[in-house]
């Protein structure tokens, strides 16, 4: 069911191309875009939805709606990549659609952005990162805000716990350093000693 109106869809955007033309506005032909590229991404053609959110910001290139878009495809494609770089390349292009998005206008959008990019640096164990993130999302949020909240939370204790791990994985480099130096400075008296 789902396939068949993938399909109808893709016909009537092709009837709607050929019907208008050239005489599509630039603000049409954006839309036009963001639905082909809702179609390509449903049917999990991830490579034509990417580039059809980049012809959209070709023609607007700071519509945050569209980066939102690309950013998750981005992210959907790291997901399915099989090669390291590949995956840390499409994760940093989807870390910065997000940030370019993520002060827009449009609160609903700036939420978007703010949370998808939080929950790429969750997903990466990032959670100091993620914070910010989060917190603008949650300001940005209209409506019921329990849910988000609750998140919110949960990545404020692992934030606790990866600043909590960080400062004492710093503290037991500053004891080995401190060790090395007390032994270098033992080894030289005992060498100046045995002159």
């Amino acid at each position: 069911l789902q396939l068949s109106a993938n399909r109808e869809s893709e016909r009537l955007m092709l009837e709607l191309r050929e019907r208008a033309g050239d005489s599509m506005s630039k603000e049409e032909k954006i839309t036009a875009l963001l639905i082909e590229s809702d179609i390509a991404s449903a049917d999990r053609n991830l490579d034509e939805a990417s580039a059809l959110l980049s012809q959209a910001l070709e023609l607007s290139p700071a519509d945050g709606n569209a980066r939102v878009k690309l950013g998750q495809i981005l992210v959907e494609r790291a997901e399915i990549s099989e090669s390291d770089a590949g995956v840390e390349a499409l994760k940093a292009d989807a870390r910065t659609q997000f940030l370019l998005a993520a002060d827009d206008r449009d609160d609903d959008v700036a939420y978007q952005a703010n949370l998808k990019f939080a929950q790429l640096l969750v997903k990466d164990q990032q959670y100091l990162k993620a914070l910010p993130k989060l917190e603008a999302a949650v300001r940005l949020k209209s409506g019921s805000k329990q849910s988000i909240e609750q998140y919110l939370r949960r990545v404020q204790r692992a934030a606790d716990a990866e600043k909590a791990r960080k400062e004492r994985e710093e503290l037991e480099r500053e004891e080995r350093l401190e060790a090395a130096e007390k032994a270098a400075e033992q080894a030289e008296a005992e060498k100046e000693g045995g002159k």
